[in-house]
Parts: C-alpha cells; sequence; structure tokens
C-alpha cells in the first residue's frame, strides 16, 4: 500500500542538491506541501509549486527540531559528497 502524502508536510533534507532539488519539485506538482532544508536556501533555484525552503544543517539537531513541525515523511537526501564539505575538527 503507498504512504499517504496528504494531511502534513514532507521534508525533504538535501533540497540543495540535485536531488532534493528535483525531488521537491516532483513532490509539489503532485500537490504535496513540501518543505526543503537547505544548507544555504538563499539562491536557491525556484521548485516552482510553493515549496518552503528553511535554513538549516543535518548535523545540527535544532535546525532539524524547527524543519519538522507538522511533517509526517521525511525523504533523507542530504549527505556529505565532498571533502570541502566536511567540517575539520
Amino acid at each position: 500500500m503507498p504512504h499517504d502524502l496528504t494531511g502534513g508536510v514532507s521534508l525533504v533534507t538535501g533540497a540543495n542538491g540535485y536531488s532534493g532539488l528535483n525531488l521537491c519539485r516532483y513532490l509539489a506538482s503532485m500537490g504535496v506541501e513540501t518543505r526543503g532544508l537547505a544548507y544555504a536556501p538563499e539562491g536557491m533555484p525556484e521548485a516552482g509549486g510553493g515549496v518552503e525552503y528553511v535554513a538549516g544543517d543535518v548535523r545540527d539537531r535544532e535546525s532539524v527540531r524547527r524543519a519538522l513541525d507538522r511533517v509526517n515523511t521525511v525523504f533523507h537526501l542530504a549527505a556529505l559528497y565532498r571533502p570541502t564539505n566536511v567540517t575539520k575538527r
């Protein structure tokens, strides 16, 4: 049985990336209320359909908590692909 995406918000992590942006576009085109968690949402290309972008980092618990408000489905696409994205500790 397919998962029902109505009645809440679908959160897409990694909305800055190619896959995340295109998933946001697809969900919005299907009428799903969509929120994209983006590391730097300013300057994001328009996803259309009223996708809400929120600034956040999946490594930051508080930004994830804020992004999860009213969310019933999470599509976790965020990843560290390049060494330049990795914080040196």
